[in-house]
């Protein structure tokens, strides 16, 4: 299980080198969010102002298939969750991460409502999401046992 000092330390490293899914970490480690979850997150259910979103959909892949689900896991899913200023800055450095890569692609971007996407638009492959696991920008242990860390966390940043 991760410290809060490892979730702090692996945070502030993902902004040092300007990661490009630093606010996904952020949404798993702060808020609980499940992987599909944080993928299948759209911006029409994000309110930077009224510091909450809320998970209606998620990402997942079955049977082979990318399938963006307009349903979660369980119906306390879909309940308004609170932003803490953390989340709010993290979530605004990804437009701009967006923005970015939505004109440096050019042509090649495929506009989608999605937060995370590849440098192209596309939905983030949820295998590919966990290869950050597997190439070390992430201490070795599995996502499970990541999302633990988030309530002493969530302690520390109330």
């Amino acid at each position: 299980m991760w410290t809060v000092d490892e979730a702090r330390k692996f945070l502030e490293h993902l902004r040092e080198v300007d990661d490009p899914l630093y606010a996904a970490y952020v949404l798993i480690l702060v808020l609980g969010l499940r992987r599909g979850e944080v993928l299948g997150l759209a911006w029409d259910c994000v309110d930077l102002g009224g510091e909450q979103l809320w998970i209606s959909r998620q990402l997942t892949r079955v049977g082979g298939r990318l399938l963006h689900r307009k349903t979660t896991k369980t119906d306390d899913s879909t309940a308004s969750l609170p932003l803490s200023g953390l989340c709010v800055s993290a979530l605004r450095h990804r437009q701009r991460v967006q923005e970015e890569a939505c004109k440096a692609a050019g042509d090649r971007w495929k506009p989608s409502d999605l937060a995370f996407t590849t440098r192209t638009g596309t939905p983030i492959e949820p295998r590919n999401f966990n290869r950050a696991f597997e190439g070390g920008r992430i201490p070795p242990y599995a996502y499970c046992e990541m999302l633990v860390a988030f309530i002493p966390w969530c302690a520390t940043r109330a």
